[in-house]
């Protein structure tokens, strides 16, 4: 009977240590990483108005600048251009020819003032005749009228005078170089916003035509990130997905959402070569910078994994 009883039990199975776990149901997340950079979300280029000399620019990036107080920068206008030989022998020639046409002018301003005083004389003889037909109607009208018409002429000439004295001017500013006159002709460059001063463009004073950057202005607080993402992940990517920032220069990781997925992709060249075709979402961070985003996409309810329990468990 022991024989039998051993035997038995050698070739009775052995128990199996197994593990065992509950099955539940809840969330599955899938998370995307990629590495990501910060950048101010509104930039403004203030560019010259004007054409003109602009005056050295004071400010820095980081120096902070209040709309329409600010003074960013002046600019007065430029000195006249040098004269080459050609040029200034035309200009001098310009001014001979309106002196000439001044004296032509006086010249005729005075046979018209002759003139006037003949008209006037013998209109004063017609006036001082009182008694009736001695003068005919016709005469007196005739000699009234050319009186009027000799002081028109007078004053025509005068004015033709004026114009000769106008044009004259204007051909010797042609040939004079003035010092430039700034006062009430300045135009000043102020801040549209408010911010801080990200760069400058143009530091020093030159001449700047209309349109030229001078400096870019944003608001450092106001910060988005820009993370490029391959197609084949950006595709689960929607506005509004939960976004973690780690790396970011604290402990815990920042919280995001997911503002915008642009709809273009592009094609990147990897370290290794191969050609990858990327989408740039923007993360909108809720406060400081970020370095290395993580996307997160809720999908819908699924089965949990068995959850481990380390203690052996055995069946038979």
């Amino acid at each position: 009977m022991l024989l039998l009883a051993l035997i038995g039990w050698g070739l009775w199975p052995k128990p199996i240590v197994v593990e065992t776990g509950v099955v539940a149901r809840g969330p599955l997340t899938v998370r995307v990483s990629e590495e990501g950079k910060t950048r101010v979300r509104n930039r403004y280029i203030v560019a010259a108005p004007v054409a003109g000399k602009m005056r050295r620019v004071p400010l820095k990036p980081g120096d902070a600048v209040e709309a329409g107080k600010t003074p960013i920068t002046f600019i007065e206008p430029v000195a006249p251009p040098l004269l080459d030989p050609r040029a200034r022998t035309q200009a001098e020639a310009v001014v001979a020819m309106h002196e000439a046409s001044r004296k032509r002018t006086e010249a005729s301003l005075e046979a018209a003032a002759v003139a006037l005083k003949l008209a006037e004389a013998d209109r004063g003889r017609i006036r001082s005749v009182k008694k009736d037909g001695t003068v005919s109607d016709s005469d007196r009208d005739r000699i009234e009228a050319e009186a009027s018409v000799k002081a028109a002429e007078v004053r025509a000439m005068e004015f033709a005078l004026q114009v000769n004295d106008y044009e004259l001017a204007q051909a010797r500013a042609v040939l004079a170089r003035p010092d430039p006159n700034t006062q009430g002709n300045l135009v000043e460059v102020k801040s549209p916003v408010s911010g801080v001063v990200l760069g400058v463009m143009q530091e020093s004073e030159t001449i700047v035509a209309p349109g030229m950057q001078i400096l870019e202005i944003g608001d450092p607080t106001d910060i988005e990130i820009e993370a490029e993402i391959l197609s084949r992940d950006a595709v689960a990517i929607e506005a509004g997905d939960a976004v973690e920032i780690e790396q970011w220069g604290g402990e815990s990781p920042l919280k995001g959402r997911v503002r915008r997925v642009e709809p273009a992709a592009f094609t990147k060249i990897s370290a290794l070569g191969v050609e990858e075709q990327r989408e740039p979402p923007k993360p909108q961070p809720k406060v400081g910078k970020i370095k290395a985003p993580t996307f997160l996409t809720e999908t819908a309810t699924s089965e949990k994994p068995p959850i481990e329990d380390n203690r052996p468990k055995f069946a038979t």
